[in-house]
């Protein structure tokens, strides 16, 4: 029995080597249940590689008839390997595609000088979510982006040119309508909506302002579609002022239902209305947010209310801590006192403790004796670490220009005087704006007032240029609400920053 088992293995041994053998020689392996994937992994390697590298590369969109013929062959090598079909066909069908993969990385480098324009469109129209809310501009440009491709890979480099034109318009056509789209869709829907409940008969003002608001943030993306930033705001106001004259309307219509359904002066009940709304505005403005009435007056109400009380806690706040600090003062004077009766007078290091005392004491009075010089609208002074940093919210500066006016010199004297203060200070002017505008031409028109600021400084002070520096910041540090007027107001301003020269 033992014998019979073994020789019943060492048949069973050699008829595996016998299929193995088959399987090296071409021949096809019925009894296996699955291919060898290291065989595989081995097998594959260079064109799997060259594969990727194409599709990473999109060699697919800018090569396409040579990224299809190797991939045309990979797919060929699979379908032989699953099989288990000859090797020398595999590894031949696997090196032609290595050979037409790398002929699409070569195509792409033709295309990235003659359709390098066409690829940016796109590129661009991608970010826009083209695809998406412009969809048929984007088919059209797809198609003739493939078109101009295929040209230029069977070596017509000028007609590809022409056609990658025509496909660079269409995208860029598809990019803009994607993002009106994207910003003025929500906007134009609202005041169909409004249109369709009458609000031209019932609020016919709010909704003149909500098309005309559309209408700017349309006329804005056309004229520069990459600063978006105003443009955003006025859709987002149109929104509003749609969605108010939506609550308007059915305001009037039911104040003539119920209060006097044979009045016919609508425009007198929405002018009532808006009127009512102005005082919530102002304080709105105050708190530096934005008082929506589109659904009544209970919301903004209770945010300003809730706004209020936040304040009211943070100055009971500020004025316990105002207690803490005046009690911390009055120890330490109490301390002092204790230490000038312990220790000899003319201690070296009492001397040193009452002149840090002493110069702090007159650090608050020169920051608050500053601070006080300007009104509320012209800026503040406040203490930041060792620093004092003077904000001139009243700094005015024309529309996109830097050049200082007559009407500023009086504040500016103001923060000279501050300087005298320090003798010594080293000053650095930093220069912000609102998001008014795109990011470039924010950080330069920054960069540009504050030098305007400095060399106005050093023409009317004898402070030497070394000691005095202009840096610009743009938009990137606000300290309001840009969504608001009086927030963009404050955060168009100069900061002027004294660094004392000891303490």
């Amino acid at each position: 029995m033992k014998r019979l088992v073994s020789v019943r293995g060492i048949l069973m041994g050699i008829l595996g080597a016998g299929l193995l053998l088959l399987w090296c020689a071409g021949g096809f392996m019925a009894m296996a249940e699955s291919p060898d994937e290291d065989l595989r992994d081995a097998l594959f390697k260079d064109a799997t590689y060259a594969m990727e590298t194409a599709k990473q590369a999109n060699a697919d969109l800018y090569s396409p008839e040579a990224f299809e013929a190797g991939m045309k062959l990979y797919k060929d090598a699979e379908k032989k390997f699953n099989s288990q079909g000859n090797i020398e066909d595999i590894r031949k069908k696997l090196d032609q595609s290595v050979g037409f993969f790398n002929k699409a990385m070569e195509g792409l480098k033709l295309s990235n000088v003659v359709m390098k324009k066409a690829q940016a469109a796109r590129d661009d129209a991608l970010k826009a979510e083209a695809d998406k809310y412009a969809a048929q501009e984007w088919k059209k440009a797809e198609q003739l982006f493939e078109k101009a491709a295929q040209i230029l890979e069977r070596g017509n480099s000028k007609k590809a040119g022409v056609k990658s034109a025509e496909a660079e318009e269409l995208y860029r056509a598809a990019e803009l309508n994607a993002i009106k789209v994207n910003y003025l869709k929500g906007a134009w829907s609202l005041i169909e909506e409004a249109e369709d409940i009458g609000a031209e008969k019932y609020a016919p003002k709010t909704l003149a302002k909500a098309r005309s608001l559309a209408k700017s943030s349309d006329k804005l993306l056309t004229e520069d579609r990459y600063d978006t930033d105003k443009a955003r705001q006025e859709a987002q106001q149109a929104k509003y002022e749609a969605s108010h004259a939506i609550f308007l309307t059915d305001k009037i219509k039911e104040l003539r239902a119920n209060v006097n359904p044979f009045n016919d002066d609508e425009v007198m009940e929405e002018d009532m209305l808006l009127e009512a709304e102005r005082p919530l505005h102002r304080i709105a403005g105050t708190l530096e947010m934005v008082a929506r009435f589109d659904t009544g007056s209970s919301a903004p109400t209770t945010e300003m209310v809730k706004a209020i009380e936040e304040l009211k806690e943070e100055d009971s706040q500020l004025g316990q801590e105002l207690i803490d600090k005046n009690a911390e003062i009055s120890a330490l004077s109490e301390q002092i006192t204790l230490m000038e009766k312990r220790l000899d007078v003319s201690s070296a290091e009492e001397e040193a403790l009452k002149k840090k005392i002493n110069q702090l004491k007159i650090r608050r009075e020169k920051i608050t004796r500053i601070d006080n010089s300007f009104t509320r609208d012209e800026g503040n002074a406040l203490l930041d670490n060792q620093n004092i940093v003077i904000s001139l919210y009243g700094l005015n500066f024309a529309s996109g220009r830097s050049n200082i006016g007559s009407e500023n010199f009086g504040l500016l004297t103001k923060v000279i005087k501050a300087f005298k203060e320090f003798p010594g200070c080293k000053i650095i002017i930093e220069g912000h704006t609102d998001s008014r505008g795109g990011d470039e031409r924010n950080h330069r028109l920054s960069e540009e007032r504050a030098e305007a600021v400095k060399q106005y400084l050093l023409a009317n002070t004898g402070i030497s240029p070394s000691r005095i520096h202009a840096v610009g910041y743009g938009e990137s540090r606000p300290v309001a609400n840009n969504e608001i007027e009086e927030g963009r107001a404050k955060n168009r301003r100069i900061d002027v920053v004294i660094m004392p020269a000891s303490l």
